[in-house]
């Protein structure tokens, strides 16, 4: 491996200014990091899709709470679809301590969940409710619903640590590619809006309005400047479609939430697909998805 790393995890301008300076060695991304975030993503997706279904969105407790005429169940439990790549080397310590703990735990609630739900497909699709009044139901669905709650955490852990990984991506690599070092320090712009968004019921509105101007504008300016690029691939236009996805998304939330009601404070939630939970995985794991694409 080519050249030291930069070992802090603060960015700066500086760091910033160093990727355009004269002279800087190039060094190659290690090998296994691509492997590695594009599994991560594929597990939180997962993990985001079975917390939805088990827990925030349970057709089986609307049935039983009287809110639904259908019996539904719909959640297809699966483990994602490529094998599990080896963590580099090059990443630092704890993030690899994390990364490993945090895979190992997505891949075991996701195990558990498949057994359950089919015993509870089983179960309403031959209406043995019926007998017993929901007893074995209930205590299936509680179970579900649990895995559920721990699948949604595992995958705000796993959000973190692939932004994480290309933060540390971003401070000990130069990325001569003037368009995909762009989109890094663009990515770098709009963490600041997820951060507030991860504060839930907590955060300011009127912060979160202005960030939103401002990506707003630089997401406008950067689909101009490269509606003439071309040779370089699908990946940054699909890094500000996601941009532009989310401010779609907070734009209309922030004049629904002009006069604050119910569904304003349900969309800031921390569960899975609220608003403000949708556009922290936009902005801190698809738009990152999408600039690890860009920089192989």
């Amino acid at each position: 491996m080519g050249g030291r790393w930069i070992r802090s995890w603060a960015m700066s301008a500086a760091v910033i200014g160093l990727w355009c300076a004269p002279g800087s060695a190039a060094q190659p991304l290690p090998p296994n990091v691509g492997p590695l975030v594009h599994y991560v993503a594929e597990l939180a997706r997962s993990c985001q899709n079975a917390a939805y279904s088990l827990w925030s969105h349970n057709d089986y407790s609307h049935y039983r709470q009287g809110q639904s005429t259908l019996l539904l169940v719909h959640y297809i439990p699966r483990l994602v679809a490529h094998a599990r790549p080896e963590i580099p080397p090059e990443l630092p310590e704890p993030l690899r301590a994390e990364f490993a703990a945090s895979m190992d735990s997505a891949t075991e609630l996701l195990r558990l969940s498949a057994p359950t739900f089919n015993d509870l497909a089983d179960y309403v699709a031959a209406r043995d409710f019926e007998a017993d009044q929901y007893r074995k139901g209930d205590e299936l669905n509680a179970k579900l619903i649990a895995l559920g709650r721990k699948c949604f955490a595992v995958a705000k852990d796993l959000r973190a640590e692939h932004r994480k990984t290309a933060q540390f991506i971003l401070q000990g690599f130069d990325i001569l590619d003037p368009l995909v070092r762009r989109m890094g320090e663009d990515w770098m712009s709009a963490l600041a809006l997820a951060d507030e968004l991860a504060k839930g019921s907590k955060a300011d509105l009127g912060r979160i309005s202005s960030l939103v101007d401002q990506l707003t504008v630089l997401d406008e300016k950067r689909k101009q400047e490269i509606a003439g690029v071309s040779g370089e691939g699908p990946w940054p236009s699909v890094f500000y479609n996601e941009l532009d996805r989310a401010m779609v998304n907070m734009r209309k939330f922030l004049r629904d939430a002009s006069t604050r009601s119910a569904l304003t404070d349900t969309q800031m939630a921390d569960q899975p697909r609220t608003v403000f939970n949708f556009n922290q995985d936009l902005i801190d794991l698809e738009m990152s998805e999408a600039f690890f694409h860009a920089l192989q």
